[in-house]
């Protein structure tokens, strides 16, 4: 019986402070209203909240003819999360508050693949941009990474990154070498569908069940169902740019032929416009990249097509068909209510919505999907950052505001 009402009371608790951070500043008696709790039991639990700092009071509120209610409201100061993304053309890391605030940041270029001298480096980022931040280390909650690959959440582990060529990496143990703080770890789109959750769409409305891509050097997806991340059996669902879409296509980093990522990824854009350019043609394309091969990126042959260049034009336009013609398949199977886009390739802006929108009814069933919405994903450089930052937060309110139960 102890043991049941100590988990009740940390439920009640951590979603009391849920509404808060969601509708504060707010008053006791509406926070009952909404977590259908005694006003008794609001007052008790908004009152050891606050003795924690995990809440604070606001001040009274607007008098509506009666009483003053006082205000209370969520302590995003309370603590700070480090937050980090891996990615295969850059390292971002940043310290935020718990509302998503940043107050120190820092992007690298991913000059270094191997896992342990990279895991070296971004330590060394992580100690140097506390010290810039200016917070006390006793006011960090933890340290969320996000990672490109198949991710072993629970134990750390990257079991497989085409990206970095990685298999069966124990990042856990390796950062636990360097840093003492609780450390979490996720995939990278997991981690920008967390970002949506926890501070984007989802931090206002309910989301439903919705998708998240991210469209960058590489492609994948995280798939959110009834708010909660859906992993698959061996924690590899989401490989989205993995599905195959062309018989005999090109090779891609993960061994196969003809996989999405191969055809519509930013890395894939690059190689078909240095491919072209190599055959002779694709003048204007090198002309923007300052007549260098190797400065032809993703960017360079998006900002050509919008110059109208037909080389450039004809790259993206193949590569946005089989993109478009994937995510008609993600519809036709989880008909989701929204999916949000996030990367780089998302900066090309309506160039991309618009021919990408257009292949997408093109290509889904009929009567599937007949609502969802494709929309840009709230956050834009530090989405992944912010969603791993995000794992720390999830756990301090499933703990009732209780950070020392956060384990390294």
């Amino acid at each position: 019986m102890k043991i049941d009402k100590q988990v009740i009371s940390t439920f009640n608790k951590a979603k009391i402070i849920d509404i808060i951070r969601k509708k504060g500043p707010i008053n006791k008696a509406e926070i009952a209203r909404l977590s259908e709790l005694s006003l008794p039991t609001i007052m008790k639990i908004v009152d050891g909240l606050i003795g924690q700092g995990v809440v604070r009071c606001m001040g009274k509120a607007h008098s509506t003819g009666g009483k003053r209610p006082e205000l209370v409201q969520f302590a995003s100061d309370f603590q700070h999360i480090v937050g980090v993304d891996i990615g295969r053309s850059s390292i971002k890391v940043i310290v935020m508050d718990l509302s998503a605030k940043i107050i120190a940041s820092n992007i690298n270029k991913t000059t270094i693949t191997d896992p342990s001298l990279l895991v070296d480096s971004i330590s060394t980022t992580i100690i140097e941009l506390i010290k810039t931040s200016g917070i006390d280390e006793d006011k960090l909650l933890g340290i969320g990474v996000g990672v490109a690959g198949i991710i072993d959440a629970k134990n750390g582990r990257v079991i497989f990154s085409p990206d970095f060529d990685w298999v069966d990496i124990d990042f856990a143990e390796m950062f636990n070498r360097k840093l003492d703080f609780p450390i979490r770890y996720e995939n990278v789109t997991r981690a920008v569908a967390m970002s949506e959750y926890w501070y984007g769409a989802g931090s206002h409305k309910d989301l439903g069940d919705y998708i998240c891509l991210a469209l960058s050097y590489g492609i994948g997806a995280a798939i959110v169902i009834n708010g909660e991340l859906y992993r698959g059996n061996s924690e590899a669902s989401g490989e989205f740019g993995h599905i195959n879409l062309k018989k005999d296509g090109p090779l891609c980093d993960c061994g196969n032929y003809g996989c999405l990522e191969a055809l519509s990824s930013g890395n894939a854009i690059r190689k078909s416009a240095q491919s072209l350019i190599k055959q002779g043609h694709g003048r204007h394309i090198l002309k923007l990249a300052e007549n260098e091969l190797e400065n032809v990126e993703c960017k360079t042959v998006f900002d050509a097509a919008k110059e109208n260049d037909e080389d450039a034009m004809k790259i993206v336009d193949d590569a946005i068909e089989y993109l478009g013609m994937g995510i008609a398949n993600l519809i036709n199977l989880f008909d989701p209510k929204t999916i949000f886009l996030s990367g780089g390739m998302v900066n090309a802006g309506e160039m991309l919505f618009e021919k990408l929108n257009r292949e997408v009814k093109k290509r889904q069933m009929g009567f599937s999907g007949r609502s969802v919405v494709i929309t840009k994903a709230t956050f834009d450089e530090y989405a992944a950052a912010i969603g791993a930052a995000s794992l720390l937060l999830k756990e301090l309110i499933e703990s009732g505001g209780d950070r020392l139960s956060l384990q390294c």
